[in-house]
């Protein structure tokens, strides 16, 4: 079986409401956009990247990169409310229009989180060559909460557990220890298959938990800035830096 191919998408909009131009920001004498723009370009199983922005400068700032693509994103599908699949539809759109190449893996790489690894994918490419059902990849990290200690309230201020684990009767009651593990959904890195994306879903029937370490900051607020930028020589891949 020949080894899956794959397109990066980038989606950069120009706003951000906790960090003003949060895509632009300094990390390392760099924007924060081009430690993304490096692993996509690094990493051997990415064949070609699509950048989608609302914004002009961040248009012109990828246009330095070679085998970079630009898609201008329109206003509305770049505000605080618009969703990934809402900007993946358009920027696959475009990309058709405009004969772009988009491989049958599409990889969403996130510029606020620069710090994964380029060993991710080639553990991911085994995975997918071995399993070719799978449909899409979430990284995911150890919860330090459980779902099954969580409660559900109705309009009355009654509560009911929000799930349940099958063979552990009042599982809200009983040690963490002997409750199932849990993950927590981390913005690292997402695989798509294109057809998945074609199809108007956001994941497939069939979906990989990548587990990815812990306390990678994942840049939302002023406060995860300036961690990656303390700790950016421990964290940051040093292949991207040479």
């Amino acid at each position: 079986m020949p080894s899956p191919k794959f397109t990066a998408l980038i989606l950069a909009r120009g706003g951000s409401k906790r960090i003003n131009r949060k895509n632009m920001q300094e990390l390392a004498d760099r924007p924060l956009l081009y430690w993304t723009l490096r692993y996509a370009q690094l990493c051997p199983y990415i064949e070609n990247t699509i950048v989608s922005s609302d914004d002009l400068e961040i248009l012109n700032y990828v246009s330095e990169f070679q085998n970079v693509w630009t898609v201008e994103r329109p206003a509305h599908l770049a505000s605080d409310t618009s969703t990934d699949l809402e900007a993946f539809e358009h920027c696959l759109a475009q990309a058709k229009s405009e004969f772009i190449t988009v491989n049958d893996y599409i990889v969403h790489l996130r510029a606020t989180n620069p710090f994964r690894k380029l060993c991710w994918m080639e553990d991911i490419v085994e995975k997918l060559h071995d399993d070719p059902e799978i449909d899409t990849v979430r990284s995911v990290e150890l919860a330090e909460i459980t779902p099954f200690k969580m409660w559900l309230p109705d309009d009355k201020g009654i509560i009911e557990p929000v799930c349940s684990v099958s063979g552990i009767q009042f599982a809200h009651s009983m040690p963490k220890q002997v409750l199932p593990k849990v993950y927590w959904q981390n913005a690292h890195l997402d695989i798509i298959r294109k057809d998945v994306l074609m199809s108007n879903q956001i994941v497939g029937k069939k979906i990989f938990g990548y587990l990815t370490p812990p306390d990678l900051p994942d840049i939302d607020l002023l406060h995860d800035l300036e961690k990656a930028r303390e700790f950016f020589a421990e964290l940051i891949d040093n292949s991207l830096t040479e």
